[in-house]
């Protein structure tokens, strides 16, 4: 299976005021969730990152509700689990 590391944060506020490019799509971001992947990054090479926000639909409700159930074996199958409270 991949490799990728889990990421469990707190949403925050939920006012998305940047996005970032994800498989030529925007995903909007949280301020606690861009400063997550802000301060998790590497600076010498890639990180494979799970994060719900980006690997879930949540604008499909549907989908969204079968993505959750599955949350807990994405991140027993991760290397790690990192956790993000905030700064």
């Amino acid at each position: 299976s991949p490799y990728y590391e889990a990421l469990s944060y707190v949403w925050g506020t939920p006012n998305c005021t940047r996005s970032m490019q994800c498989s030529k799509r925007a995903v909007p971001l949280t301020p606690n969730f861009e400063e997550a992947l802000l301060h998790l990054r590497l600076p010498d090479r890639p990180r494979n990152v799970w994060a719900d926000a980006v690997c879930i639909n949540q604008k499909d409700l549907k989908e969204r509700g079968r993505q959750v159930r599955l949350m807990g074996e994405v991140y027993r199958k991760a290397l790690q689990v990192l956790v993000w409270l905030g700064p």
